[in-house]
């Protein structure tokens, strides 16, 4: 059977642990980036802020997406 990725094992765990870790510092910078908003009700660090908070979900999602197919067809 043909598999979609042809990358060793290893990798995806490696992948998703950097993934998790982009996601908690994206985090990070969006939790920074409001506390920043709430003090100075600026319309651009809300913006930053929220920005920040859709690229951690995505790398979230993104992580639980790689865990499926490493599920799937790890062995």
């Amino acid at each position: 059977m043909n598999t979609p990725y042809q990358v060793p094992a290893w990798f995806f765990g490696f992948d998703i642990g950097m993934e998790i870790l982009y996601a908690c510092i994206a985090a990070l910078i969006t939790y920074q980036a409001y506390r920043v908003y709430r003090i100075s009700a600026e319309q651009s660090i809300k913006h930053l802020a929220i920005g920040f908070g859709f690229i951690s979900v995505s790398y979230i999602i993104w992580a639980g997406v790689n865990s499926f197919i490493f599920a799937t067809i790890g062995n």
